[in-house]
């Protein structure tokens, strides 16, 4: 699932999506951060489903980049499911 955060500039609050707090992500949520990414736990996640999860989105990436690569240029704003195919 693809999402956007939006986080408030001034007060730093984040809108996290009623879909997403329908999946879990409520009250204290453990983030794991690094320079270009943030991954969100749901409370009470094992790491190892975890990290299954996060194979998950490599695989994924791997797909949307290599669409990417292949689309003309100027159609990269367009998200696509694991298939390849546009859902925008």
């Amino acid at each position: 699932m693809k999402t956007k955060i939006r986080i408030d500039s001034e007060s730093g609050l984040a809108y996290i999506a009623k879909a997403l707090r329908a999946e879990g992500f409520v009250g204290e949520v453990v983030g794991l951060a690094n320079a270009r990414t943030l991954t969100l736990i749901v409370p009470g996640t094992k790491l190892a489903d975890v990290k299954r999860s996060l194979e998950t989105i490599i695989s994924d990436l791997d797909l949307r980049i290599d669409y990417e690569e292949q689309e003309p240029e100027g159609q990269s704003d367009k998200t696509v499911d694991r298939a390849g195919v546009s859902i925008t």
